[in-house]
């Protein structure tokens, strides 16, 4: 994954490559991503949906659902990835240390733990949200 040098206030562009045959973890996050595949075929799998993609393709990946990107093609597949990250990060959205698909931690524990220690925890309040 390379962090295009692009200086957006909200966006961050991402390039990414998956070699032929693999995968990149499931995982999940409080941004939206807008993936566009510009070379390679495989699928974009989101929650219980697969998509079949190829070069030229789009798919929108909603907040907080679990995804993965396939390469199921026989060369490299490459993709710009556009999150609203820098957006999301201002605010606390949801356990910012639970995004990875792992089944073995208790994330609302871990989270009441980390909250303890702190002092002060700011929250921004995003138009639409609910409490």
């Amino acid at each position: 994954v390379e962090r295009l040098p692009l200086a957006a206030e909200v966006l961050d562009p991402r390039m990414v490559r998956i070699p032929a045959g693999k995968f990149n973890e499931k995982h999940k996050h409080a941004h939206e991503t807008l993936i566009h595949i510009l070379a390679g075929s495989g699928q974009v799998v989101i929650d219980d949906r697969s998509l079949p993609v190829t070069a030229g393709d789009s798919v929108l990946v909603p907040r907080w659902a679990m995804h993965q990107t396939q390469n199921l093609g026989a060369s490299e597949m490459r993709f710009l990835a556009v999150t609203d990250f820098r957006h999301s990060q201002r605010a606390l959205v949801g356990d910012p240390t639970d995004y990875r698909m792992n089944t073995d931690i208790d994330a609302r524990s871990r989270h009441r733990g980390m909250q303890r220690g702190r002092k002060r925890v700011a929250w921004a309040r995003c138009p639409g949200a609910t409490e």
